[in-house]
């Protein structure tokens, strides 16, 4: 059972990240040190890590930097942060992220990006996202195949799973 102990400082010379990996270390409990640029993003991480991890997508979406790498690289680590957990809302934050991610990202990359969302929106109950990601990837013309078979044979899976038989089979003769 971990613990989360939080400082919150307006200037970064009060206490630096040595301050506490010390103190935590003479405490005897692990210690990882999280910095963030902003309220929003603190107020995001924690909310992750403490049980409402949808809230946590929407205030980190909220404010979010302007810069496009920089967005990437914020939702790349939030993403990990919630990587381990395995509540259905936390599968479905963690797709939503994924999603992001792929909006900002190109080609294979994106792709790629596409077909981990729809997993992981399968994995936390939301068929409809799971299933409009899977499309989305089934009709893209240009993508790789290693891509676009899996995608089509879990969106056919997903389509007979909800009774839509004429649709599947469409899928499947149009694949």
């Amino acid at each position: 059972d971990l613990r989360s102990l939080v400082f919150g400082f307006r200037n970064s010379w009060q206490y630096p990240d040595r301050w506490a990996r010390k103190t935590c270390q003479r405490l005897g409990v692990p210690a990882a040190v999280h910095e963030t640029g902003s309220a929003g993003k603190a107020d995001a991480e924690l909310r992750a890590r403490w049980g409402d991890p949808l809230g946590a997508f929407d205030r980190l979406m909220a404010s979010l930097p302007a810069e496009k790498a920089q967005q990437v690289e914020v939702l790349r680590l939030f993403g990990e942060s919630l990587r381990g957990q395995t509540s259905p809302e936390a599968r479905v934050a963690f797709a939503r992220t994924l999603e992001a991610v792929s909006e900002r990202s190109s080609g294979a990359q994106a792709q790629r990006l596409r077909l981990d969302a729809a997993q992981a929106y399968l994995d936390g109950g939301d068929r409809a996202a799971a299933r409009r990601m899977l499309a989305g990837l089934a009709d893209e013309g240009g993508a790789p195949a290693n891509l676009t078979a899996p995608a089509t044979s879990t969106l056919v899976r997903l389509l007979v799973e909800e009774g839509k038989f004429e649709e599947a089979e469409q899928r499947l003769v149009a694949a």
